[in-house]
């Protein structure tokens, strides 16, 4: 019927166009003018009807596949609250949402009602049970004194050693990207194809693509074609195949999996589909998550290694040889997720600290240290070149180091590291290795009583021979029998003595927040380009310029990737690194700017044409050291603007819009020319001057998923928004009346804002919150929040500076007694602003009837120049507490993918427990959840049960002796932002878990958080169509459209009419009920066939996550993904 009548009204409109047209030719233009009105009067009320129309089948055709499957609909939202007219002026009551809850059940909740699952190694189990003391163990100080028998060696069984020269070359540290590469990459690169042909036995292995991309764009046809004979030989291997080795602390799982896919990509292109990475190579990030592996084995590799782990750790399981082992995932029950990691046992990746557990000797294995080089060996014993004299005594002495380090492992196969930062970089380096060990491994291998088999190797030669010496001669798995399985993380990292690097968690916290924000702008501009590149490829529309667009994209991608370097966004790169990092973010955000733009304007027209650009970008950034604003909408009395709001989700959101306009009284109407709810808030031009021609609009949106839909702004008395009220505390000069806000003054000790779902008491003595009320259930949740610093150690060698974190001792309160607090109420929100000398703190509560009205936004903004040697945070203190345990439990994200158990441990030192926080953390017992939802990677630690800190900012005014050889004082107004969130849970059925899950409403939220919603100013006249819906229904809640990718033909560069759909199953708590929500769940699956309204699908083929191979299950014509997992799938439109 209602189709019908759709049909019907589309009719219509079509005559009543052919009408104006045929009276045009037959008319005068008097009455033309009078024909043109009425006809535009009659098309708009015909253009309402099919918007109107399109939402109610929309809706019912989501019910309807609901019902199919079994699932209950959300309860209905009451929109028909009177408006309230006071006077002249409107003053709309808050609306009450009746917000629709439900349980969960199904695969959601699968996971979360499981028993942990076993492995052999858990380690929150190891970090309890290990001591954590720092006993000297001899030449391995920090290890234990190694004892061999020759006879553990025989013919049949030989110790087998694969040394891998290797350069492990920074995209940016001390120098930036560029000046690395001019000064040394070049010349590594240049002299390996030299060398390799030169030295027939020698091998080499290399990771950064960012740096090998840009190479190969000046290398010559002859150097190009040896590289691929020498990868064909298999003499040279691209390991792991990221742009960058990234961070695994602050890295969001998002950006380490982009920056894999783009490194991938390039070799692919490059060097062509037979050319697929299968071991990892991870030798300096600063502690390792288990997000890697699983992005790693999800990618098609089998293999992979790592460096930074605690020296602790490495003692306990070498003392077990657990140092290679099954990494398996936390949740994982049948080890599909399993891939075999390698675990260095030694201090470092340099050659000292790779041959044995003796740095003293090794060095002397280092032959760029000769004498006359311009490196030495510390110990004071140099190197000496390998002669017939000394070949012996200098092969048995390095023989009896590899020895010593293959008895740490299960096998007969040891792995020689043989490189360190930028080596390989003179041909002389080159001859100098490659001489002296073809002589040492020439007389090993002579020596058969020595029973020992020597050669120069690449990654992925080791570990193919420890599969085959293993019971694994076809290479055929990923897992490894024989070898324990493991699971966990390792964090947080010490090299040595109290030395935890836990400090760059937080550190330039400036550029953390920054990177979330390209993170989402170039999420977002994928997404619609891919949808809009659909539309051009269907329509045959030739004026779209998706190859210009390409480009723009790709290079957003590589400097958002480029910054997840393991000394980018962990803010421990010099001062004008860390710029360099920003300069190419701001022209990559720049860039998905323009993407969103023209992708927008072509998916909003009604024709092939693509005129003139029609859109502005509500956000405005012009430098890189300053935080985003946004742009002005001028308005003339009576004048009417259009904005498009965009929304990258593929869940439906309801919620509030801001922007800020010139003047009031000001209205919004949406598509079908109704009023919408909205609010004016005033703008501060000082703490307590209002601005008189800048104002904050906010109101309330409503957008499809995947969609955008238009609203209007008009400068009229008709229809107004509301007029916030402005109340002061603690302000104790007069307040002047503005003529719109009218300020009051209140000397009460406490105030209270609400919405309907929650209410927020903070102290006026402090300015700070005390307590958050369910409404609902009258239930009080006492939260008292505060500022707190902690005064950094500047002792000799044991500073805290960019990477660690070394506190004096406990923190102290940074409270200001009554400062002065703006509070702003109005139908939409209520908001209060704490103004102190060190932040300004905002916290506020919006009334919608979405999930974020069920939490407490935090934004604070933080200046602390004026703070020497001071780690900067925000505490929460709450009851939330297990009455039956005394510790302190908390929860927190691994790079946003994983939630993990977390204890502090009285038996190390403050600075260890404070581990990293990418997305969230909560506290919870029997009965409750509080969360902290987090915009931006930091630092957290909680010191007693229900307390929670969050470290927000640092300066340290020395360095922390870990080569960075400069304070950290380059601090910036920095923005993070928050939600705060208490939930009703039912007690837990295996207390024993490590492993835990955010709740589904959580889960959404963040996904809000850190996608929001984009707002495109039109600069002129309208839209051609006011909305555009591309989904016939919304994903189900429990998956996460991560990416809608676009790829390119590596010859023709035009953009293909395919896309890489990368979707997160998240698995979530069912203990807590979700609330607030317009989604359902439904196991996982899509009928991606029907999914897309306007576009037909040609193929759906399940992929490797980096596209690099086709995926074992790839025949389905739908989404079927289990929980946890991130699935991949090349999607091709008609």
């Amino acid at each position: 019927m209602l189709r019908k009548r759709r049909n019907t009204i589309i009719f219509l409109i079509g005559l009543i166009v052919l009408v104006y047209f045929l009276f045009l030719k037959m008319t005068d233009s008097h009455n033309q003018s009078d024909l043109s009105v009425e006809l535009e009067k009659r098309l708009s009320e015909l253009k309402v009807e099919v918007v109107a129309s399109d939402e109610a089948l929309a809706k019912l055709e989501a019910q309807v596949v609901s019902l199919e499957k079994g699932e209950q609909l959300p309860e209905a939202v009451d929109d028909n609250k009177p408006i309230v007219i006071s006077g002249n002026r409107v003053t709309k009551e808050q609306k009450a949402y009746d917000l629709a809850t439900f349980s969960s059940s199904g695969q959601v909740c699968s996971l979360s009602e499981a028993p942990q699952p076993k492995t052999d190694v858990q380690m929150y189990n190891v970090i309890d049970s290990i001591s954590f003391d720092d006993v000297d163990g001899g030449v391995w100080k920090q290890g234990y004194p190694i004892k061999v028998q020759d006879s553990q060696w025989t013919p049949e069984k030989p110790l087998k050693v694969f040394l891998i020269p290797h350069s492990h070359d920074d995209p940016g540290w001390l120098k930036t990207f560029d000046g690395y590469y001019s000064a040394q990459v070049k010349n590594i690169l240049d002299n390996m194809v030299l060398k390799l042909r030169q030295h027939e036995r020698m091998k080499f292995i290399y990771a950064e693509i960012s740096f090998f991309s840009t190479w190969w764009k000046s290398a010559t046809e002859e150097q190009k074609e040896s590289v691929k004979r020498y990868i064909s030989e298999g003499r040279f291997e691209l390991v792991t195949g990221g742009w960058v080795m990234p961070d695994e602390a602050a890295a969001h799982y998002w950006a380490m999996l982009d920056q894999l896919i783009e490194g991938h990509s390039w070799i692919r292109d490059n060097l062509g589909p037979n050319v697929v990475p299968r071991s990892g190579w991870s030798i300096d990030p600063f502690g390792h998550s288990s997000t890697m592996p699983y992005i790693l084995r999800q990618s098609g590799l089998r293999n992979m290694l790592v460096q930074r782990i605690h020296y602790s750790v490495k003692k306990y399981l070498s003392i077990n040889k657990f140092l290679e082992f099954n990494w398996r995932q936390t949740w994982d029950s049948v080890g599909s997720t399993d891939i075999l990691c390698h675990m260095m046992p030694f201090y470092s990746y340099d050659v000292p600290h790779t041959c044995g557990p003796d740095p003293k000797i090794c060095c002397q294995f280092d032959f760029q240290r000769l004498p006359g080089s311009r490196l030495n060996c510390p110990w004071r014993k140099a190197p000496q070149p390998i002669t017939d004299a000394n070949v012996h005594e200098r092969a048995a002495t390095l023989l009896d180091q590899y020895r010593k380090k293959s008895s740490l492992y299960k096998s007969n196969v040891v792995l020689i590291p043989l490189g360190d930062d930028f080596r390989y970089d003179t041909p002389g380096e080159w001859d100098k290795q490659y001489t002296n060990y073809d002589k040492l491994f020439t007389y090993m291998n002579g020596k058969s009583e020595w029973n020992v088999k020597a050669q120069f190797a690449t990654l992925s030669d080791y570990f193919n021979e420890l599969r085959k010496e293993s019971g694994d001669p076809e290479l055929s798995g990923a897992s490894l029998a024989g070898f324990p399985t493991l699971s966990g993380d390792f964090f947080t990292y010490a090299d040595r003595a109290d030395h935890y690097w836990s400090g760059y968690f937080t550190s330039r916290p400036f550029y953390k927040h920054w990177d979330r924000h390209l993170e989402s702008t170039l999420r977002s501009s994928e997404i619609i380009f891919s949808l809009a590149q659909a539309k051009a490829h269907h329509n045959h529309i030739n004026t779209f310029q998706s190859k210009e667009l390409y480009e723009k994209l790709t290079y957003a991608r590589r400097s958002l990737g480029l910054f997840q370097h393991h000394d980018g966004i962990t803010g421990t790169a010099k001062t004008v690194v860390v710029a360099d990092y920003s300069e190419r973010m701001l022209r990559g955000w720049k860039s998905a700017h323009e993407v969103i733009k023209e992708s927008a304007q072509l998916l909003l027209s009604d024709s092939s044409a693509v005129e003139q650009e029609v859109f502005d970008v509500d956000w405005l950034k012009d430098v890189e050291d300053v935080l985003e604003t946004r742009r002005l909408i001028s308005l003339s009395s009576g004048q009417r603007k259009e904005l498009v709001i965009y929304n990258s989700s593929p869940h439906q959101r309801q919620e509030v819009v801001r922007v800020w306009v010139s003047r009031v009284p000001i209205s919004v109407y949406d598509v079908t020319l109704q009023a919408v709810e909205c609010q004016v808030s005033p703008y501060f031009d000082t703490e307590t001057v209002v601005s008189n021609n800048k104002f904050k609009l906010s109101f309330l949106a409503k957008v499809p998923a995947l969609g955008m839909v238009t609203y209007s702004l008009e400068a009229s008395e008709t229809n107004p928004c509301t007029i916030a009220t402005v109340t002061y505390y603690n302000h104790r000069d007069s307040v002047a009346n503005d003529g719109v806000f009218n300020p009051t003054v209140d000397t009460g000790d406490k105030l209270t804002i609400h919405n309907d779902q929650l209410e927020v008491e903070l102290s006026t003595s402090s300015g700070m919150l005390l307590s958050m009320t369910d409404r609902k259930s009258n239930e009080q949740h006492p939260l008292e929040m505060s500022f707190i610093k902690y005064k950094s150690s500047k002792a000799k060698d044991h500073a805290g500076g960019a990477y660690l974190f070394i506190p004096t001792g406990s923190s102290q309160s940074v409270l200001q007694s009554r400062p002065l607090m703006r509070v702003i109420k109005g139908n939409l929100f209520h908001e209060v602003h704490t103004m102190t000398s060190l932040v300004e703190h905002t916290v506020r509560i919006v009334n919608t009837p979405g999930p974020e009205s069920l939490g407490l936004e935090v934004v604070n903004i933080d200046t602390i120049t004026s703070q020497d040697d001071t780690d900067f945070g925000m505490q929460l203190s709450s009851a939330v507490k297990d009455p039956e345990s005394s510790d302190a439990v908390f929860y927190t994200d691994l790079n946003g993918f994983t939630m993990y158990k977390r204890k502090k441990q009285e038996k190390i030192q403050l600075q260890g427990n404070v581990y990293p926080m990418t997305s969230m953390m909560y506290v919870e017992n029997d009965s409750t959840r509080l969360s902290v939802l987090a915009a931006q990677s930091a630092g957290v630690i909680s010191l007693s049960p229900g307390n929670l800190q969050v470290i927000l900012d640092r300066r340290l005014n020395q360095d922390d002796n870990r080569g960075l050889g400069q304070p950290v004082t380059d601090n910036k107004r920095t923005e993070s932002r928050f939600y705060i969130l208490f939930e009703k849970k039912t007690p837990s059925k295996h207390k024993d878990k490590v492993i835990g899950y955010p709740s589904l409403t959580s889960a959404i939220l963040y996904q809000h958080l850190i996608s929001p919603l984009i707002t495109l100013h039109v600069k002129s006249g309208k839209t051609p169509q006011s909305q555009f819906i591309p989904l016939t229904t919304s994903f189900p809640c429990e998956l996460n459209l991560l990416n809608m990718r676009s790829s390119h033909d590596s010859v023709s560069t035009e953009v293909k009419a395919e896309s890489l759909l990368l979707v997160h199953h998240q698995a979530t708590d069912c203990s807590l009920p979700s609330k607030g929500l317009t989604c359902s769940t439904n196991n996982g699956k899509v009928d991606i066939e029907s999914l897309f309204k306007d576009l037909k699908v040609k193929s759906l083929e399940r992929r490797t996550l980096t596209d690099l191979e086709v995926h074992s299950d790839s025949s389905s014509r739908s989404l079927d993904i289990q929980p946890m997992n991130i699935a991949a799938y090349k999607l091709t439109f008609e």
